[in-house]
């Protein structure tokens, strides 16, 4: 349920986002500003520096935990997947966002926000995955193997941001 939620609200975010690209109109400067952007973005995580973007600050609340177990999986997954309504890890959120607001395919920011939300997901799968497979529940071991993993997610979301600084410069190279 957590998974599904995650998705589905990225991808509703990514109808949003498409919808919002269809009234912009996305000329060589505005392309351009976000392509510096997106290697500003890149640079900084492959320098592992703290790029400050602003995000939220709002945390899931306790008193979901209140809710069936199904219910509370899919809404907190959902507030992840949305990416804006909390926390942001990597500045690849922003990317996606931009460029999928510039470049104005709808196919692109369905599937740019699609392959977010499963990003923002692979944590609980990790965790879920190996809760599963050795039988116990050391929940506090498999956390410790993801923050462990944490260094090579952060090389994924930079070259995921990477080959958007790609898309970008080639969308600009093709007006």
């Amino acid at each position: 349920m957590f998974v599904a939620g995650t998705v589905l609200a990225s991808v509703l975010l990514g109808l949003l986002v498409a919808a919002v690209a269809a009234l912009i109109p996305n000329g060589d400067v505005a392309i351009t500003a976000v392509l510096l952007f997106v290697l500003v973005c890149v640079v900084a995580g492959v320098a592992a520096t703290q790029l400050r973007l602003p995000y939220s600050t709002w945390v899931v609340p306790r008193e979901w935990n209140q809710l069936p177990r199904g219910v509370h999986a899919f809404a907190f997954g959902a507030a992840l997947g949305l990416g804006v309504a909390t926390r942001i890890p990597f500045a690849a959120m922003h990317v996606v966002m931009a460029t999928c607001l510039l470049v104005g395919s709808p196919q692109m920011a369905l599937a740019s926000f699609g392959a977010f939300g499963l990003v923002r997901a692979a944590p609980m799968i990790l965790v879920s995955r190996g809760l599963a497979t050795r039988g116990d529940s050391d929940i506090i071991a498999e956390l410790d193997r993801l923050r462990r993993a944490a260094p090579w997610l952060s090389r994924l979301a930079v070259g995921l941001t990477g080959g958007l600084a790609g898309t970008l410069a080639k969308q600009l190279l093709a007006t």
